[in-house]
């Protein structure tokens, strides 16, 4: 009986992944087809009646090219959310920090950023998707560096683990602007900003990608943060492998 619901479970799971990877197609020709149609009606509006369109006008066809603009990057998300959800993992051992001195050598942002990396004692071994996990790393790097631009703080990054009990928990810190938690959770969310727009770049997929692939991992996360002392993300993996053959 355990075997039947876990074939019937598995078959649900990819019936799953085969519909996410049918919205991501939609998304990504049939929706993008109008907004492409309207960017090019605004384009021609300029070109052709030019001479017949007021000042206040002009400034109208403007506002709606920043939004076209904005929607075509908010469907390439969108495409973007849906090829994570519906991945298939490609599992690997993998030292996880020496994968966090990978981006940090490579990722530009790094740059002017002080990055303290408290590497633990032992090897620290996950059987992860190596692909996911960076792409995890570089979105929590670009969410901590668009907020600490925005304090007259020296940018620090500290990347640790913490142990609960036996279950480690690697977290980032950052030392930017902060905000008030309790709306952490719904930082996660989907086109979701903790910030007024003008304080944020992107349109807020970021972290959402950062929770869908930590769940993938069979892990858990969530934010720390108080407006003006930083924020930080702790995050879980799946057991250790480390002693594994």
């Amino acid at each position: 009986m355990k075997e039947e619901n876990e074939i019937a479970l598995r078959r649900q799971v990819e019936e799953l992944k085969s519909e996410l990877s049918s919205v991501a197609y939609a998304i990504s020709h049939d929706v993008q087809a109008p907004v492409r149609g309207i960017t090019s009606f605004l384009a021609f509006l300029r070109e052709e009646c030019a001479e017949s369109i007021s000042d206040e006008g002009t400034k109208y066809l403007s506002y709606l090219d920043e939004l076209s603009q904005q929607m075509t990057s908010m469907v390439k998300d969108l495409v973007q959310y849906s090829r994570v959800t519906s991945a298939e993992l490609k599992l690997q051992r993998e030292n996880i920090w020496s994968l966090f001195k990978e981006v940090v050598m490579r990722h530009d942002k790094f740059a002017d950023v002080n990055v303290v990396v408290q590497e633990p004692v032992s090897e620290f071994v996950r059987e992860i998707d190596t692909e996911l996990f960076l792409r995890m790393v570089h979105e929590l790097i670009d969410n901590a560096s668009t907020f600490m631009a925005l304090s007259e703080r020296e940018p620090c990054i500290e990347i640790g683990v913490m142990y609960q009990g036996d279950t480690p928990i690697l977290y980032m810190h950052d030392n930017g602007i902060g905000f008030d938690d309790e709306y952490g959770e719904g930082a996660f969310d989907i086109f979701s900003k903790v910030h007024e727009q003008r304080l944020s770049q992107g349109n807020g997929i970021g972290l959402a990608l950062v929770r869908r692939i930590v769940h993938l991992h069979n892990g858990k996360v969530r934010l720390l943060s108080q407006p003006d002392e930083g924020t930080t993300v702790q995050f879980t993996l799946w057991p250790d492998v480390s002693t594994t053959e």
